[in-house]
């Protein structure tokens, strides 16, 4: 960068994917984690949870495989 350009360094968080979907991210990192516990789950239901809080999510995914 030049010093001389009057341009100030800046950093962008993008925490609620607003402007990157993430989406797709979150569901093989939840599916991810699921199978690390020996619990599997097929994507397409992971997905259609995101967005919930985790607390809720692992309620929700926990009723789709009847565990609690």
């Amino acid at each position: 960068m030049n010093q001389g350009s009057g341009h100030t360094p800046a950093f962008l968080f993008d925490l609620d994917g607003t402007l990157i979907d993430s989406v797709y991210q979150h569901v093989l990192a939840w599916h991810e984690a699921l199978e690390e516990m020996g619990l599997s789950l097929a994507v397409w239901r992971i997905h259609r949870r995101i967005g919930m809080s985790g607390g809720l999510l692992v309620q929700a995914l926990s009723r789709e495989i009847g565990q609690r």
